[in-house]
């Protein structure tokens, strides 16, 4: 029998691989029992073969291929006995030595710094032990900066990183668990560099000291403002990018231009190539000088999934050509997939890995499909024009392919992504160009790298201006709500029938398929019943408060927005990425108990992320800073402020909000001596069916006492303890004239003021009171649908 030739065999092995990498995240093989069905499946894909049954022999193969993807991810997240996690202890004062394992900007305002562990010291002796580590260093400790390779000494407190504490945030210990780092130090004591001779050899004497040269010769060439960008963008170095450039570029859907990937890899490759014709080298030695340039730009870049995709895609690319084979580009992708897969196979579930192999798969199959349907228009317009429209189909292609990954990670839909990336590549392109220009005449002459750099700092500023002029625009990135299965099924066989070249039995099949599922995931949205439950979530912001309530009819609620310093914004690192994770882009009401920082640090981001429809603040206000600021933007946001008093009541659907505090027909101060912004907080009873829920603010026992003494309903189900559990607030009288079933306390973890206070906690216990701590569990959730109430965690979801 004649065996046909397998279409993209490599792609089908990855896709296989890949199963049984996903297959780990939903059960757990013993490894002994996965390795040995993969041999006998690869035994039975072998008696297949010589039997000429093709299909059992597809079928065996793929089952065994994911077996051995269950295995490697197994492999690599298994740790070693002697792992620092099983013999250092946690939360305590410890001393390590280890290897640094990073190259370090000099200039970082924080120092963190990963390190290879090699000995733990315990008293009279030291112990060998491995693994990776954080070691992270406040700016109040002056230290050394180390570079790769050096063998240093730490001292401080280990911990494990912490899980993201609300929804929609970003999960730091999964990211660094990615690059196996499962620990980290917090410093309390300069570092101590032992000596330099650690790590390897190549990158510690030649990568990293050219990577260091090429930084310098970027600061002398380009100016302050634009050096971060173009460091992200030449040297793949984005720890100096802030985080109004970053949120810019995402707005926009140009954010991937800041990732060194294939545009890189390609002037790489012209660079060696052209250089490899100049030395008239022969064929094979022209191949390896090529792939050496290819390979040291990968490890000066990071060697970050994008460019490593790229770098195994070109060296493909060269090696075919020279064998005089013309490979199938979707299998050069999936050959480089299963590569670096095998080698880290954390690296899926990595955002960079992400976006590279959907967007390259993406131009390569959608691309040609979508110029072939604009022929017709194309082939009537001046070349010039024709040219932009195929510009179009690639950025169209990409934005397709990438939009699920984009609505996974980024919960964001950048409207005009199609059109920017039409504006934004070529320019980055011309830029990307005249750096390396810069980097290589700056070795030879200053004033030709400054000349050529100073050209790419104005093209530079020139991207930065439309990326934010894009970004500013109505309706620039609009959140994705969370979709179904169904309708990401859909989206994808939507996909496939475009990537099918004529209208035969499977595309009808497909297209079959694809409006079956849209319709299953549009119906389904219609004919289910609106909900009729009131969800109240206590958001862990820290050392402060916020609340989101969420209504039926999709009514949405905010009271408070926890804090704002310089180095963390309750509202850009915690608000923002719920409502985004939720699809929520309007606030119905915005509450602000009263003026403290910890408590309205947030609402500035607040308001240039969305619509706030009404704004309530306390009648009697102090005027702070920021307060007045709030009050300035509200204004030019044309935001409607109310000036909240008791007895007030406000209705919003399904619920009936009470006003109790403050009072301002009160004429004597509830607090003893100067004016106290706290007891002037807005204290709230929301009722909704039968449920009743306090929230107190910063309220103290004065008010708490006025309150009673006013026989006031204060009867609720939950409570939100005043003042985040300090003893300035919930007495016991207050408490027991509530008669909870629920508290719940907003705190920072390890907090200066020592909140909550052990006595509030006490107290609650011992009136069989359930207690939850945003401290401890993270968010707090509560549901109530009129009639029955329930609570949970946010950290006991995961």
């Amino acid at each position: 029998m004649i065996r046909q030739p397998v279409i993209a065999p490599a792609m089908k092995a990855a896709v296989f691989f890949i199963a049984g990498i996903v297959s780990s995240k939903l059960f757990s093989l013993p490894v002994y029992a996965a390795g040995l069905s993969a041999l006998l499946t690869f035994c039975a894909a072998c008696i297949a073969w010589q039997r000429g049954n093709q299909t059992l022999v597809g079928v065996t193969l793929g089952f065994a291929l994911a077996l051995c993807g269950h295995i490697r991810i197994l492999q690599v997240n298994r740790l070693p006995s002697n792992h620092a996690i099983f013999q250092v202890p946690l939360e305590h004062s410890v001393i390590l030595d280890g290897i640094v394992l990073q190259d370090i900007p000099s200039d970082m305002p924080s120092l963190r710094i990963i390190i290879g562990l090699t000995h733990f010291h315990i008293p009279d002796s030291v112990q060998p032990i491995q693994g990776k580590v954080l070691a992270s260093f406040p700016s109040s400790i002056h230290t050394q900066i180390p570079q790769y390779g050096d063998r240093v000494r730490i001292r401080g407190r280990l911990i494990r990183p912490s899980p993201p504490a609300n929804p929609g945030q970003f999960d730091y210990a999964n990211y660094l668990s990615r690059q196996s780092v499962h620990l980290r130090i917090l410093c309390d004591a300069p570092i101590t560099i032992l000596d330099g001779q650690g790590g390897s050899r190549l990158l510690r004497r030649f990568i990293y000291p050219l990577r260091r040269r090429f930084f310098r010769i970027l600061g002398r060439s380009i100016s302050s403002v634009n050096l971060p960008l173009m460091s992200a963008l030449l040297l793949g170095d984005k720890s100096r990018i802030t985080d109004d450039q970053r949120e810019s570029f995402s707005k926009a859907g140009v954010i991937h231009t800041l990732a060194v990937s294939g545009l890189h890899v390609g002037y790489i490759l012209m660079i060696f190539s052209v250089l490899g014709s100049f030395f008239r080298l022969k064929s094979f030695f022209r191949l390896a000088f090529i792939s050496l340039g290819l390979v040291i730009f990968c490890f000066l870049t990071g060697s970050k999934p994008p460019v490593l995709r790229a770098t195994l895609m070109a060296v493909l690319y060269l090696l075919a050509r020279d064998l005089e084979r013309f490979p199938q580009p979707v299998n050069s992708i999936g050959f480089s997939a299963l590569v670096l897969l095998m080698i880290n196979p954390m690296d899926l579930f990595d955002a960079g890995f992400q976006l590279s192999y959907s967007a390259v798969l993406s131009i390569v199959t959608l691309q040609p499909r979508l110029k072939e349907w604009t022929i017709p228009i194309t082939s009537r317009l001046p070349p010039w024009l024709a040219g932009s429209l195929s510009l179009v189909c690639v950025s169209l292609s990409a934005q397709m392919g990438t939009l699920p990954v984009i609505s996974a990670q980024y919960h964001l839909f950048p409207l005009y992504g199609v059109l920017a990336n039409c504006l934004i590549v070529p320019l980055t392109g011309i830029v990307t160009a005249l750096g390396f220009i810069t980097l290589i005449f700056g070795f030879f002459s200053s004033f030709l790298s400054m000349i050529y750099g100073g050209l790419a700092d104005q093209l530079m500023t020139l991207l930065s201006r439309i990326t934010g002029f894009v970004s500013r625009l109505p309706g620039a990135s609009l959140p994705i709500p969370p979709l179904s299965i169904w309708f990401w099924v859909g989206y994808l066989f939507l996909l496939l029938a475009i990537t099918i070249r004529s209208f035969t039995g499977i595309f009808k099949k497909v297209m079959f398929a694809s409006f079956l599922t849209l319709n299953i995931h549009i119906w389904k949205a219609a004919i289910q019943a609106p909900a009729r439950t009131m969800t109240w979530i206590q958001l862990d912001v820290g050392q402060g408060d916020s609340a989101v309530l969420h209504l039926p009819r999709r009514k949405h609620i905010i009271i408070d927005t926890g804090d704002r310093n310089p180095r963390y914004d309750s509202g850009k690192h915690v608000l923002i990425p719920y409502l985004r994770s939720r699809g929520i882009q309007t606030i119905d009401a915005l509450f602000l108990t009263h003026p403290h920082n910890d408590h309205i640090g947030g609402t500035l981001s607040l308001m240039e992320y969305g619509r706030i429809r009404r704004l309530f603040v306390t009648e009697r206000f102090q005027r702070s800073k920021l307060f007045q600021e709030i009050l300035k933007r509200a204004d030019q946001c044309h935001i409607p402020v109310i000036r909240l008093t008791a007895p007030d009541t406000l209705i919003f659907p399904g619920i009936r909000m009470l006003i109790l505090s403050p009072d301002s027909n009160r004429k004597k101060e509830v607090s003893s001596g100067r004016w106290n912004a706290n007891n002037q907080s807005i204290v709230l009873r929301i009722r909704y069916g039968d449920h009743n829920f306090l929230l107190t603010g910063d309220a103290e026992i004065p008010v708490e006492k006025t309150l009673i003494e006013s026989n006031l309903p204060l009867q609720s189900d939950v409570v939100k303890c005043g003042h985040h559990g300090s003893s300035t607030s919930s007495s016991p009288a207050f408490i027991a004239a509530i008669r909870p079933q629920f508290a719940v306390i907003s705190s920072g973890r390890n907090n200066r003021f020592g909140h909550p206070s052990p006595q509030v906690v006490q107290y609650l216990q011992k009136m069989h009171i359930s207690v939850s701590r945003t401290d401890r569990h993270g968010a707090v959730f509560f549901y109530s649908d009129g009639k029955y109430l329930r609570k949970s965690h946010f950290k006991n979801r995961q």
